[in-house]
């Protein structure tokens, strides 16, 4: 496949070396006006006819992708792999795949593997040299140097779609699961979803928002956020930095949200740099249901321990349900609740695990359940869980 580009003249590189260096020596943010004025300006000055090729070449500055640029914005590219330096970057289209006439020196892979990290709010180095995680629209997975791959720094991109609810939903909504999870949203308790990034994922989000009482505030923040049932619902989308615009975080986002005082917010992509802002979030009284790209419990528990969150381990009990996918994004793996600490230790009540047939077992126990029974009597809330449960079977 032949990836081709606006032509560039002399011209034209004056122009984009002038924008350039007016952004860079210019002190604070460029806001978006003044930038078209500057480019409007060289666009003039070095009689460049085509009003928007100029800011391709800006934009593709801006993103630190280089000659990886066309094909990200390109939304007919399904996705992009580089694996190594020299080599052709491969791309899937309809289905299929094509080799382009787009080659990476070491230079220039190894910058956009740093870029691409950097979008998803991760560092990687020779020292660490493996990033994951997802940028806008895309799932990516970088690596860094000879270590991990033999032929140099790697770069995977896989664009996003929403799709429905898979056939392993069945499992979620299974009465006694869903009675256990609108219990626990009835009473204002914090869900994180673990795993790969999957449909699996985004169904669940859906599930449990529509668990939510259609009286209730939501800020939604994340990507696939527009639902066909009705909600009060403020959608809040995160965005890249480009040269036209400032960079909106999660984090941001989190922050914007907590002035509108809503019910719930949710979070979908949380990443491990934003997670603080969840943290604040629940701190605040705004309980979150938050998804997050991590392949384990145990993996999730040790970010409250890691110097880079500033989390202290404790922190984690405000996450009350965990929810974790499996490996392969196509069920879910077992439902935690917080149980307490001990020492560094983090224990948890696992109320419901997929048996061999991926369907959710209830285990006989669950904090939740237990703490709702001492409330209202064990009788009492027995009734309740009866009568809650053949609400959602149909009321069989």
């Amino acid at each position: 496949m032949r990836v081709t580009e606006p032509e560039m003249d002399q011209n034209l590189r004056d122009a984009i070396r002038m924008v350039i260096n007016e952004l860079t020596s210019s002190s604070g943010e460029v806001s978006q006006w003044t930038l078209r004025e500057i480019t409007a300006r060289y666009r003039n000055l070095y009689r460049i006819k085509d009003p928007f090729v100029l800011d391709y070449y800006i934009n593709r500055y801006m993103s630190g992708l280089r000659s990886v640029y066309p094909l990200y914005i390109n939304d007919a590219i399904e996705r992009i792999m580089s694996n190594g330096y020299d080599r052709p970057v491969i791309v899937q289209y309809n289905g299929k795949y094509y080799e382009t006439n787009i080659t990476l020196k070491r230079e220039d892979l190894d910058s956009i593997a740093i870029r691409v990290s950097q979008m998803m709010g991760k560092k990687i180095s020779s020292g660490s040299p493996i990033a994951y995680g997802n940028l806008q629209n895309f799932r990516s997975i970088v690596t860094f140097g000879d270590d991990v791959t033999p032929f140099g720094s790697s770069l995977y991109l896989e664009r996003r779609h929403v799709v429905a609810d898979p056939e392993a939903m069945s499992s979620m909504k299974d009465p006694m699961v869903s009675a256990y999870l609108i219990m626990a949203l009835e009473n204002m308790r914090s869900i994180m979803i673990i795993g790969p990034d999957s449909p699996m994922k985004i169904a669940i989000i859906y599930h449990l928002i529509r668990m939510i009482g259609s009286e209730k505030k939501i800020a939604y923040i994340g990507e696939n956020g527009r639902f066909d049932f009705p909600r009060n619902i403020v959608y809040m989308m995160p965005r890249e930095r480009t040269v036209f615009s400032s960079e909106i975080s999660r984090t941001d986002l989190i922050n914007t949200a907590l002035r509108q005082r809503p019910d719930f917010i949710v979070v979908n992509g949380l990443t491990a740099r934003e997670l603080p802002a969840a943290v604040q979030a629940i701190t605040t009284g705004h309980p979150t249901l938050s998804s997050m790209d991590i392949d384990s419990i145990e993996n999730f528990s040790s970010l409250f321990s890691d110097p880079s969150t500033g989390l202290s381990k404790d922190m984690i009990s405000l996450f009350d349900v965990v929810i974790e996918i499996a490996d392969n994004g196509e069920y879910v793996k077992a439902i935690y609740e917080y149980d307490r600490l001990e020492g560094q230790e983090v224990l948890y009540n696992v109320p419901f695990s997929a048996d061999r047939k991926r369907k959710l077992v209830f285990s006989g126990y669950s904090g939740i359940f237990r703490r709702m029974s001492k409330v209202i009597g064990e009788d009492s809330f027995r009734q309740a869980l009866e009568n809650r449960m053949k609400e959602l079977d149909g009321g069989a």
